[in-house]
């Protein structure tokens, strides 16, 4: 997928891949595929940057201390600001600033924009954001076998984020109509 944010721009930026707790929602998921390939060719430690309680779908990162009073992702260089897996990246970091995100009823499924991502803060009124979120709906509605059963990749809802739309296949695939998210 295309990126939209400019590399300079990520480069410089202190926001992404770190949190401010430990056990974030926003950690990373990595689903079983994406783990297998981030850790394929390396060393056990890499496999021990996951969490101990997993399902067959995938699991989160274990976040640790990071230089200030925060955490961050353990594939996160701080000394490079950036992704020492980029080209193994997982899904959820492939997408960002764009996030899965379960509307206030759990009846649905939106694709929405981080408002924290310093260029969304610059650009919020620029169409590319929009007509970019557009093509990552399509992607997933369309490759929907990245997604699917992932339900860790579903951030629950949380307001003032933007939000681009809806994802109508994956939202009959993972919510079910009374219950909500299926899990």
């Amino acid at each position: 997928m295309k990126q939209l944010i400019p590399n300079h721009i990520c480069l410089s930026c202190q926001i992404c891949c770190r949190f401010t707790e430990q056990n974030s929602v926003f950690r990373p998921f990595f689903s079983s595929k994406e783990k297998e390939k981030a850790t394929d060719n390396n060393s056990g430690k890499l496999k021990e940057k996951f969490l101990s309680l997993s399902s067959a779908q995938g699991e989160k990162i274990i976040s640790i201390p990071g230089k200030e009073d925060d955490f961050q992702c353990p594939y996160f260089c701080c000394e490079k600001n950036n992704c020492t897996i980029y080209e193994k990246r997982p899904l959820d970091c492939e997408i960002y600033p764009y996030m899965l995100m379960h509307d206030k009823d759990d009846k649905n499924i939106l694709l929405v924009i981080d408002p924290q991502c310093p260029y969304i803060a610059e650009q919020k009124d620029n169409p590319s954001l929009v007509s970019c979120g557009k093509e990552i709906i399509s992607h997933l509605e369309t490759e929907t076998e990245h997604v699917q059963g992932c339900w860790n990749l579903i951030h629950g809802f949380e307001e003032g984020y933007i939000q681009i739309g809806t994802l109508p296949k994956l939202t009959q695939d993972l919510i079910h109509p009374d219950l909500g998210l299926r899990k």
